[in-house]
């Protein structure tokens, strides 16, 4: 089974988003997801307005397994209510249902008897989007809605927020877990020079290099990348767990856009035996951010180059077990030992008044 939970807390907007249609729902989707789903259930979770967990599931995972998963996860996140989004099914739903409805539907059922109120439900397939809960033909017609795209108002006011936070999806889980993988031949060699430097002669003040750089990153990407020697320095830092757990500390508080986006640069970047240091709190960092598809393929690369390292293991487990950006981000303040720190998140609501198919 591919599976990858995300549980999605975003940095602080300007204002609030509101998803108040089902259109700005599937916009956000790739945003709250990090890339553009296929052959996929996404199932959100909703604290009252508050969007918390959004999940990602094969549709190829086994129904029983699937079902088990969703409400095991979305009990865990305390939710009360459930948006469900089939991406791409196989089935073309026939004159008697709607793409997806075989997957869709059990697992309304199953959500219903663990008391769990499912919001809305839908289907996404070539282009166009269907109710499962609405059969209303004004509202929802048997040839399904068009799928917002840029430049319309729901898809414009969606994408226009996520940006401003810095955050732009991929094309798909493939091109995410790219993100990750090592550079290029060439980019490893003109590296190796610093690396070696910084090897032979630490950095006599890496907490500071690491708080500079950071800072750089707090707001957003700097015009400028990193140097080559910054790079090979904070790298090596890390390999000393003293740092890294004082690295990892700071994704209590509002430091932690900038943690995740210095990482994110390091990733590609780092050599044997840093990688899989630099993918653990990566992993990490993004799982606290609530970024569980970036936090899964930074494991799963991370365990491919060692299988026995034990901070990608313990995530690997957190993972699974769905522990919330929440939880991870408490342990964080642990390690800082400071009692109180601005975790400076917010949650897209979805308001009281979002055209539920239920309604209908």
């Amino acid at each position: 089974m591919a599976l990858a939970p995300v549980p999605q807390s975003l940095p602080q907007p300007q204002n609030r988003l509101r998803l108040s249609s089902p259109e700005q729902v599937l916009a956000a989707v790739p945003y709250l997801l990090g890339f553009t789903p296929s052959r996929s259930l996404v199932v959100l979770s909703l604290r009252g307005k508050q969007v918390g967990l959004t999940m990602r599931l094969d549709l190829d995972t086994p129904p029983a397994e699937l079902r088990e998963v969703v409400v095991n996860r979305l009990h865990a996140d305390r939710a009360t209510t459930a948006i469900l989004i089939v991406f791409d099914p196989d089935d073309s739903g026939g004159s008697q249902g709607r793409p997806g409805s075989r997957v869709a539907r059990p697992l309304i059922r199953a959500l219903r008897r663990e008391r769990l109120a499912v919001k809305d439900a839908m289907g996404v397939r070539d282009g166009r989007f269907w109710s499962y809960l609405c059969n209303e033909p004004s509202c929802c017609p048997p040839g399904g809605r068009t799928m917002p795209v840029a430049g319309q108002r729901d898809h414009t006011l969606v994408a226009s927020t996520f940006v401003a936070m810095g955050t732009a999806p991929l094309a798909s889980r493939e091109e995410l877990s790219a993100s990750v993988e090592a550079g290029s031949l060439q980019r490893r060699a003109e590296l190796d020079p610093a690396f070696e430097r910084a090897v032979a002669a630490p950095a006599a003040y890496p907490l500071q290099r690491w708080r500079e750089a950071v800072l750089r990153y707090t707001e957003a990407p700097p015009r400028r990348a990193l140097p080559d020697t910054e790079i090979a320095h904070l790298i090596v830092s890390l390999g000393d767990v003293a740092v890294r757990d004082e690295i990892v500390s700071w994704t209590a508080g509002a430091e932690i856009t900038g943690v995740l986006a210095v990482l994110r640069e390091l990733a590609p970047c780092a050599p044997p035996p840093y990688d899989v240091q630099v993918l653990a709190s990566l992993a990490w960092t993004a799982l606290s951010m609530g970024e569980g598809a970036l936090a899964a393929v930074a494991l799963e690369r991370a365990h491919c180059l060692d299988p026995q390292h034990g901070l990608a293991n313990l995530l690997g487990a957190a993972l699974e077990s769905g522990v919330t950006p929440e939880q991870l981000r408490a342990i964080s303040s642990e390690l800082s030992q400071v009692s109180e720190l601005s975790a400076a998140v917010s949650l897209p609501e979805v308001p009281d008044d979002f055209p539920s198919s239920d309604e209908h």
